[in-house]
């Protein structure tokens, strides 16, 4: 019996039906196992994002203190693909963190020779010890090393290559080259306090004197195609490492956080219905998918401190205005502050103060603004009148004569009414405070850069009973061709001329007649001008002392073994015996017509003074004085003349006053957030990742204010 075989159509029919059964059952499979792989790289990275967000907040909420990102101070340059196909270097903001750690254990437990730490853990000195190791030390001070987060090439030698998602460049094959998340511990300094070169370029060595310390804030420090910038002075010893080197101490010290594979933390931005990327002049827009980024805060009102403390009071106290303000955060960044003055209207007084950054020097400078100028913006434009930051390098280098320094550059803008509402200020980024008042000594005559003569001005130096006094009242004033003020004598003379003149003694007087100096117009110990001056156009109309502030030396006047010997005086606020001053800190109210509110001399039997100050008018050199800011009383009887010797007067002063009204937007590091996006590519036939944002924040609860 014979059998029959398949013909071809029915083997070809068989197989057609396999086939379409096989792809039926297949790619459900297949597809299957993509969802697996995708849900298990969501789930990854949803883990892996859970645990960072934790890590890095646990790591700033205990550091000492973290460092001011803002602009190119938290900026990383990467290098990307062009539109053109040529590598282009972009600016990621808010890509880096640098977190100072507390310090830890006793310092001083080191082996001599080797430099190594105390291990407390297995009681040897171990050379791997970054820093010392133990508890916190308490009260909590920062630390020798720093913890940085920062987002760079897995491999900083060779390009980018993402060759998933084909947005950048071409789908490619070969391994990826993703910019990942690093975490790196490093000491900025060396043990002997020099810049630890090694990681850091030392701008001690640079030739600029506003630079110092190890250059934080480089954006290129891990990209080894920029080469550092050129030393003007060499090292103390060996040589300077070049940039490949440094940036292979930075990776062999640092450990990736994030996966080294399939996970990118930069975004281009892209339209997602052609999946173009958008491109400005070349260069591809893009995001860094870690941001760490401080509270933003707008026009905070500030608060003014206690502006007189129990034992400072004193007349007039309801005028004493405070010299510090304070914001409810500290830790400053992108400060812009606003001063109004004291009963400032759009249409009565346009200009009030802006303090920001200036853009010709990137110095933070105080400028005079008006918002009635069309086509203006506080935030760019304005008249510099006082540069703080070249101020704060005067104090920091010991220089001479800081608030004169600070004010020199911009001298001839302050003029006319500007002069007058003038309110200069120093800014404490770390503590959250602005800080109005500055020391007497901080003035002085200042010809040329304050780093060229370091010798600090000591403040007003005033003679007693030296000498004879010449023609005007308050002869002679203070310069230094002319040794000193002669309190006693002009004390005198005023008895003399006045009192007596021929006739008979002038009661009325007697009340008025104190042995005094009048800070505002006697000279400072290098021949300037006081701030306190009452000639506009020489002092500031709102100057006044700061209470309590004021620190003034003479002989001891009372008998006994120290007698004529320099003791510092006490204050009172009455008529002063023996070692004792009364002193004004603001002006005070002078004799007026209670009918009309006009000042009114007669009212004390003696004329109006000249409008302004004459020191050969005895109204107005010897009587007004005792009303204006400035006025120290000393001892008045005239049978007990003051002891043979000098009195040094030393104080702070202000130029702001009582309702001017503070205020400041900033960014504030005291409360830091960080937004994590992680991109997941799960597999190479999949080219949209799996993504997952997170958010976290931390409160740096050590940061000292």
């Amino acid at each position: 019996m014979k059998q029959r075989a398949f013909t071809l159509i029915e083997l070809l029919t068989v197989l057609a039906i396999t086939a379409v059964l096989m792809t039926l059952i297949i790619i459900p499979v297949i597809q299957t196992f993509n969802l697996l792989r995708t849900g298990q790289g969501f789930a990854d990275a949803q883990e892996k994002g859970r645990t960072l967000i934790e890590r890095i907040s646990r790591e700033m909420s205990n550091s000492a203190a973290v460092r001011d990102n803002g602009g190119v101070k938290g900026m990383i340059n990467v290098i990307v693909q062009g539109e053109n196909g040529n590598p282009e270097t972009v600016g990621l903001q808010f890509a880096k963190i640098d977190m100072i750690k507390p310090a830890e254990g006793d310092p001083s437990l080191r082996e001599v020779g080797t430099g190594a730490y105390l291990n407390p853990n297995t009681g040897h000195f171990d050379p791997t010890l970054r820093s010392p190791k133990g508890q916190v030390v308490l009260p909590v001070t920062p630390g020798t090393t720093i913890v940085r987060y920062f987002i760079g090439l897995r491999d900083p030698f060779a390009a980018y290559n993402n060759p998933y998602d084909g947005l950048l460049m071409r789908r490619v094959g070969g391994r990826d080259n993703l910019y990942v998340l690093y975490r790196v511990e490093v000491e900025p300094y060396n043990t002997d306090g020099t810049v630890n070169t090694n990681f850091f370029f030392d701008l001690n060595r640079d030739g600029n004197p506003d630079t110092f310390g190890p250059w934080f804030d480089d954006p290129d420090f891990f990209s080894p195609t920029v080469p550092l910038p050129a030393y003007t002075i060499p090292p103390p010893v060996g040589v300077d490492p070049d940039k490949a080197t440094t940036v292979n101490n930075w990776l062999r010290r640092a450990t990736i956080v994030t996966e080294v594979s399939r996970y990118d933390m930069i975004q281009p931005l892209f339209d997602k219905r052609t999946r173009l990327v958008v491109y400005d002049f070349n260069k591809p827009r893009l995001t860094a998918l870690i941001q760490f980024r401080p509270t933003s805060v707008g026009s905070e009102p500030t608060t003014g401190q206690t502006a007189v403390r129990q034992s400072e009071e004193g007349d007039n106290m309801s005028s004493f205005a405070p010299d510090v303000f304070r914001t409810k955060f500290g830790s400053w960044s992108s400060l812009l502050v606003r001063v109004w003055p004291t009963g400032w209207s759009p249409s009565a007084q346009s200009t009030y103060m802006v303090g920001r950054v200036n853009p010709v020097n990137n110095h933070f400078s105080i400028f005079g603004f008006d918002p009635n100028i069309a086509g203006t913006n506080e935030a760019t434009d304005g008249v510099p009148l006082f540069d703080v930051d070249l101020y704060n390098e005067s104090v920091r280098t010991n220089a001479t004569y800081p608030f004169t320094t600070a004010i020199a550059p911009y001298a001839a803008n302050l003029t006319g009414g500007i002069r007058d509402l003038f309110v200069p200020m120093t800014v404490d980024n770390s503590g959250g405070k602005m800080i109005t008042s500055f020391a007497i000594s901080e003035v002085g005559v200042n010809a040329g850069r304050p780093d060229i003569n370091p010798t600090r001005g000591t403040g007003p130096a005033l003679g007693v009973n030296a000498g004879a006094v010449g023609g005007n009242w308050d002869d002679p004033v203070y310069s230094p061709s002319n040794a000193a003020y002669e309190i006693n004598t002009s004390f005198n003379k005023i008895w003399r001329e006045q009192l007596i003149a021929g006739g008979p003694i002038n009661f009325s007087l007697l009340p008025n007649i104190h042995r005094f100096i009048d800070l505002r117009v006697h000279r400072m110990s290098d021949g300037s001008d006081s701030p306190l001056n009452p000639d506009p156009s020489v002092g500031f109309s709102r100057s006044h002392l700061v209470p309590g502030s004021e620190e003034i030396f003479g002989p001891d006047q009372n008998p006994g073994p120290n007698f004529g010997i320099q003791v510092r005086y006490s204050r009172v606020t009455r008529n002063p015996g023996p070692n004792q001053y009364r002193i004004n800190y603001t002006d005070l109210a002078e004799p007026r017509d209670p009918g009309t509110g006009a000042i009114d001399y007669s009212l004390i039997g003696l004329p109006n003074p000249p409008a302004l100050y004459n020191s050969a008018n005895f109204v107005s050199a010897i009587i007004q004085p005792r009303y204006k800011a400035g006025y120290v009383q000393f001892q008045s009887d005239p049978n007990v003349p003051l002891s043979q010797g000098n009195i040094v007067v030393r104080y702070r002063f202000q130029l702001n006053r009582v309702g001017d009204v503070f205020s400041a937007d900033y960014d504030s590091r005291q409360l830091m957030s960080v937004l994590l996006t992680i991109r997941n590519y799960p597999q190479t036939n999949v080219p949209n990742p799996q993504q997952i944002t997170l958010e976290g924040s931390a409160t740096i609860r050590n940061v000292l204010r």
